[in-house]
């Protein structure tokens, strides 16, 4: 067991749902009086100075190496000093000294899969800095007290507001844990500027911060109007300010210290040596990503690295031992540290202190054949109130479920708008992005409609996760001129709206997104890496199994010189075209390898004289021309059945494209590839040399989780403005079940669409074939009747 008895870790912040997305909203579509804003008594204090450097979260590992190793000359650091540990006892100290200032415990989204492009309500487009966007848009954060510590008295909020942003109506409402903290006026221009909010109601735990804006544009009125108007938080420096000397050590003090170190943009460190079990370190990873959120950078480190930067606030050591346990202790510098004493691949169980807070619920599932309202798909009434709204409700439909055919499906929506609304104001009604129905807004508003259906086709739907999207526009009345304001709601969708889709028999056809969803950290595999493996660790930290069943599905990621072993099933293509869609530039540059040059022809040679002469070396003896003329005649055959295989393929699958043709001149980040039908849950990644493997991790786990109107894809390929574009090869749908009289005519209908052309030739074949009885009976019975 090593000398050093260590140290600790550091965490990041949790997620889950927007607050209007799970509470009931009040719906008014009648006029309102509204309520005089309430001002923030408490006076401006400048906020604790920050450290962020602004950098995309990501996962960066030093060397993993043995202090041994150091050169004589340098005397490597003592880590007992730096751990604060006495002889006897590990990880502890009589008098640690507690740095003066408060340490900020910063505001968690309670939204998991926040998205990063800009949207109407709430997204982050910048890492740790959550935007607010339209004329009312709210957002729920979280923020955990350690029990034992005195409540704050004060809320720091970071923020700032776009130019187009009209002070004098524009307002942001703080709620916490359910009370009214007191209004901000948005005034805050430029740089971020500190806000305070005096209060009572915080309390030890978890507790709800509720951000509500209202925004009004200075010139303009309409959808454009209502992206131009934002406010944004500095998650990095808003929060409490606790006293480090009061955190308990404890798993509540130890998630306040972890969040105190990420609040101020310092990375988790896992202190472990070389020794150490992959799978400890990846699961002590992934307890800290998902109890965080979203990626915090992770560090792992040796016992003998040298301190740089300021001193940690929380950190992990993973150490051996005679036993497992594990233990919060103090550190120096007042770092809280969690010791994780493990024996070999065996550590404790570490449930208690870093459990696994995934926020986000999986994807509700709809059962089909039975109407599911939105309420049980998790969406509460829907209430619009800007010029330009989306609402998107995601759902998964079974995996072994396909509709090919001109089934219909139903939506019931249950509805109302306000009454004047401006001519042209629409809803529209998506299913994974293509409209189904489009609804006019400027007409009979005022109450709440009686429920509309609308159907549409059931092939629109995708086996796994699928989306309903409710898009709203209403343009300014007049769009050059500030909108007036409203004292009634402009849409409300209720809760018990539903969906209704028909069932299926079983069937599938093929497509990698089913065993993607599968793949967790410990089902990661990179050919030849290390313990600490960049790539290990973040996957192992970011992915978690979408589906729980029997399926063991596998990731395996692979690199410039690891191509070789993807396998290619049936296709044409090439290690060179795999290597030029991830490495273009080292293709142009001609630094990929190249077709071998011809071996030229050995030279004679002799070893011993022989009877009449020296024994030489016989020539190299040139082909036989025959057997030369047989081998193209063979290849060339082989070439032309190739080639008609082809051009039969394109005529029975029309639009169907080969990998090699859709490949060509395309270049991405990343390709994820699933080719060999006889390995289906075997998925193979190739990341190429430019993105780093948390940003390449969260890609995937943002690709398996968003539907797409594409689907039962082969190969997907990640594009540098981090967009995917998909392959697929238009496999033959398999039947999982028997065939009967009652699903036949489902199963010949998603054969026929699956392939029409072929589906019309088997059809004639069958019929030619039952012709051939017929006339043979014909004839023999011709012959028995001239005979008598």
């Amino acid at each position: 067991m090593k000398a050093v008895r260590a140290f600790a870790i550091a965490l990041l912040m949790p997620s889950g749902a927007f607050a209007q997305d799970t509470d009931n909203p009040t719906i008014q579509l009648a006029p309102m009086t509204p309520s005089a804003p309430v001002s923030p008594s408490a006076p401006q204090t400048a906020s604790e100075a920050s450290e962020d450097t602004g950098e995309a979260p990501r996962i960066d590992l030093a060397p993993m190496t043995a202090g041994e190793g150091q050169p004589a000359a340098v005397a490597p650091p003592e880590p007992l000093d730096r751990d604060g540990a006495g002889p006897g006892l590990p990880g502890e100290t009589a008098a640690a000294s507690l740095p003066p200032e408060g340490w900020l415990v910063a505001l968690s989204p309670s939204a998991q899969n926040i998205p990063t492009e800009v949207r109407i309500g709430g997204s982050m487009p910048t890492p740790r800095v959550f935007r607010l966007s339209g004329e009312e848009a709210d957002a729920a954060f979280s923020l955990t007290l350690p029990e034992g510590a005195p409540p704050p008295t004060e809320l720091r909020l970071s923020l700032r507001s776009s130019v187009n942003v009209l002070p004098d109506t524009s307002t942001l409402a703080v709620q916490i844990n359910g009370t009214d903290a007191g209004v901000i006026t948005l005034d805050g221009f430029g740089d971020f500027s500190e806000k305070v909010i005096e209060t009572t109601a915080l309390v030890p735990g978890v507790n709800s911060i509720t951000l509500r804006a209202v925004q009004a544009h200075r010139i303009f009125c309409g959808p454009d109007a209502s992206f131009a108007v934002w406010t944004e938080v500095d998650l990095g420096n808003s929060g409490i300010l606790i006293d480090p000397a009061t955190i308990p050590l404890n798993a509540d003090g130890f998630l306040a210290a972890m969040k105190a170190q990420v609040a101020r943009g310092g990375a988790v460190e896992i202190v472990a040596d070389e020794t150490t079990d992959a799978g400890l370190i990846r699961e002590v990873a992934s307890r800290v990503t998902h109890l965080l959120g979203g990626a915090p950078r992770l560090e792992v480190i040796p016992f003998y690295a040298m301190q740089s930067g300021p001193e940690a606030r929380a950190r992990i050591a993973l150490i051996s031992a005679d036993e497992p346990r594990a233990s919060v202790r103090r550190g120096a510098g007042g770092a809280v540290v969690l010791q994780v004493e493990h024996v070999g691949d065996t550590g404790p169980d570490i449930s208690a202190m870093l459990p696994d807070s995934l926020n986000a619920p999986n994807v509700p599932m709809l059962a089909p054949g039975e109407v599911t309202t939105l309420q049980a798909l998790g969406s509460a009434d829907i209430l619009a109130n800007t010029h330009y709204f989306r609402r998107d409700i995601d759902f998964r439909l079974p995996d072994d479920w396909l509709l090919l055919a001109s089934q219909k499906a139903e939506f019931n929506i249950h509805y109302g708008f306000s009454a004047g609304l401006a001519q042209g104001a629409l809803l529209l009604v998506k299913i994974n992005g293509e409209t189904i129905r489009l609804l006019p807004l400027d007409r009979d508003g005022g109450e709440i409609l009686p429920p509309l259906s609308i159907s549409f086709r059931a092939n629109l739907l995708n086996p796994g996760i699928n989306t309903l999207t409710l898009e709203m526009t209403v343009p300014g009345d007049p769009p050059d001129l500030p909108c007036t304001p409203r004292t009634t709601d402009m849409l409300v969708v209720l809760a018990d709206s539903n969906l209704n889709v028909p069932p299926s028999p079983k069937m599938q056809q093929a497509d990698m997104l089913r065993g993607l969803s599968r793949v967790g950290g410990a089902s990661v595999v990179v050919p030849n890496a290390s313990a600490s493996s960049s790539a290990l660790l973040a996957f192992g930290a970011l992915l978690q199994p979408l589906v729980a069943d029997d399926v063991t599905a596998q990731l395996n990621i692979v690199s410039l010189d690891t191509v070789g072993l993807v396998p290619t099933g049936q296709t044409e293509v090439t290690r060179r075209m795999l290597q030029d869609a991830v490495y273009p530039s080292l293709a142009s540059s001609g630094a990929l390898p190249s077709v071998a040059e011809p071996v030229p022809a050995s030279p004679g040679f002799r070893l011993a004289p022989a009877a009449g002469g020296q024994a030489a070396s016989p020539a190299p003896a040139a082909p036989a021309p025959a057997s030369a003329a047989a081998d193209r005649a063979l290849g060339g055959a082989g070439s032309w059945v190739s080639q008609k295989l082809a051009e039969l393929r394109a005529f029975m699958l029309p639009g169907a494209v080969s990998l090699e043709e859709w490949l060509e001149g395309k270049s991405g980040e990343a390709l994820l590839l699933q080719l060999d039908p006889d390995t289906p849950n075997d998925i193979w990644l190739i990341a190429g040399p430019n993105i780093a493997m948390t940003d390449l991790a969260r890609q995937v786990d943002t690709f398996r989780r968003s539907a797409r109107s594409d689907t039962h894809v082969q190969a997907a390929l990640l594009q540098a403005d981090r967009t995917w574009i998909t392959w697929s090869e238009m496999r033959r749908p398999e039947l999982l079940e028997p065939l009967s009289l009652r699903n036949m005519r489902t199963v010949l209908g998603n054969y026929a669409s699956w392939s029409p052309l072929t589906f019309t030739a088997l059809t004639l074949i069958l019929a030619l074939l039952s012709i051939i009885p017929a006339l043979l009976f014909v004839l023999m019975t011709r012959r028995s009747g001239s005979r008598t």
